[in-house]
């Protein structure tokens, strides 16, 4: 693990493939784009890639071992991208400012779906064949919220961690609903807030071969 880039894959060249692929970016094949800082600023905001691993392929059979899962927040769209650039799939919508976009080994994508300018986010599945979707929370009665960012992992025993911000929290959500483990960050002071979390990562027992230590 160096930090090398191995590969890249310009955005725009994925846009400028055809008239086809620029439609699903809202664009025209001929489009001037512009920097990042000029206007009209930041009109895609990529913000998550995975790659579709051997292990999982075999649920995905419209896709390659190989290919990789990217979200694009400014569009609600989630789409999967070959490791030259061309655009095999894309889903804009039900999700709203969506982040990580992850293949589950159902054969299902499940979307963090930040849900902007609704009361509450959550976690939506689809079925890239069928289009279908779903709540990947769905006995979840609780209600969690956070406008910007957001992670989730589905657990080997089947619970989800969801990862909310904003609200300075981590759940791990069983099927049936019940939060299996909840973490805060708080401030420390009397008003019983929470300071944000960017991220968490469930790993197994034998991830570390030296278990880390801080300093007391």
């Amino acid at each position: 693990m160096t930090g090398r880039d191995l590969a890249r894959i310009e955005l725009e060249d994925i846009i400028r493939r055809s008239p086809e692929t620029a439609r699903q970016f809202s664009m025209n094949i001929d489009t001037p784009l512009t920097p990042d800082d000029q206007n009209p600023a930041d009109i895609f905001h990529p913000n998550d890639v995975e790659e579709l691993l051997p292990n999982l392929a075999p649920a995905f059979p419209e896709f390659n071992a190989g290919d990789l899962l990217i979200s694009i927040r400014e569009l609600d769209m989630v789409a999967v991208i070959s490791p030259s650039g061309d655009l095999k799939w894309s889903q804009r919508g039900p999700w709203l400012r969506q982040h990580d976009p992850d293949f589950e080994p159902d054969g299902w994508i499940s979307v963090y779906d930040n849900s902007v300018f609704r009361p509450n986010s959550g976690i939506i599945s689809i079925n890239p064949q069928t289009r279908e979707t779903r709540n990947a929370l769905p006995n979840f009665t609780g209600m969690f919220k956070s406008v910007f960012r957001g992670k989730h992992q589905l657990l080997p025993n089947g619970n989800r961690l969801v990862v909310i911000p904003e609200q300075g929290q981590v759940l791990e959500i069983t099927p049936a609903g019940a939060i299996a483990v909840e973490f805060n960050n708080p401030v420390p002071s009397d008003l019983a807030l929470n300071d944000d979390v960017a991220n968490a990562v469930w790993l197994p027992t034998d991830y570390f071969e030296t278990l880390p230590s801080c300093a007391k």
